[in-house]
């Protein structure tokens, strides 16, 4: 995870990345175990000011939520739900 360098040295460390969707999809890739030429084609899925969420455990990255837009669903204004 040399990309995440720095971002975890402590135990229980939490972080709020904002990001766009390039970095999301080589996360998203390296926590599936998938190579890098599909995190490319992964970013077609990702929407705008969705949130993902990591966690880093055992030094291994895993996914615990994708591309979620429940606070814009919310909203019911379907012209927020766009993509990267």
């Amino acid at each position: 995870f040399a990309y995440m360098a720095g971002i975890f040295d402590q135990q229980d460390a939490k972080a709020l990345i904002v990001s766009s969707g390039g970095p999301i999809a080589l996360m998203l890739a390296d926590a599936l175990g998938l190579d890098a030429a599909c995190s490319f084609r992964l970013i077609g899925s990702i929407r705008n000011a969705s949130v993902t969420v990591f966690r880093r455990e055992a030094g291994a990255l895993s996914l615990l939520s994708y591309n979620s837009t429940a606070h814009l669903e919310r909203l019911a204004e379907p012209s927020l739900l766009t993509y990267v």
